[in-house]
């Protein structure tokens, strides 16, 4: 990792750079900043809930969010990402793998059995990781 190139937990002060990079996540929801601004120190404070930037120069690049559970099907604890997205213009420079690598290592040090995740532009980026296809997933809108 570049010495410019930093992970670290979110922080309140973080909120318009998430705003801006989670408005590149979907076409079809509109995000609210006010949810975000509302309920982002509960997902800092969440000891299950994970929350990292990516920054280069001490700017906001890239998130990622997540978090740990309890599985009976695991026999142990598993953890999911729900979001990672580096900004358009600061992809293909390794900031993704950089999140995803910190993220590991913390689920690790956790004691988590495995990593899921959905996906359906990304399906190579994983894949170079280690990642592989295990079901589908599906999803309904309830408003």
């Amino acid at each position: 990792m570049d010495q410019s190139t930093n992970v670290r937990p979110a922080r309140l002060e973080d909120l318009p750079y998430i705003f801006e990079l989670a408005n590149q996540l979907s076409d079809s929801i509109k995000i609210s900043e006010q949810y975000i601004a509302d309920n982002l120190q509960n997902y800092i404070n969440d000891e299950h809930h994970f929350l990292y930037v990516v920054t280069e120069h001490e700017t906001v690049v890239g998130y990622l969010s997540g978090y740990c559970h309890n599985a009976i099907y695991a026999s142990g604890k598993v953890a999911y990402i729900d979001e990672i997205v580096v900004n358009a213009r600061n992809r293909g420079m390794q900031f993704g793998s950089t999140l995803m690598s910190e993220f590991e290592s913390i689920c690790r040090q956790r004691g988590c059995q495995l990593i899921s995740l959905a996906t359906y532009g990304a399906k190579n980026f994983y894949e170079n990781l280690g990642y592989y296809s295990k079901a589908s997933y599906y999803k309904k809108y309830l408003n």
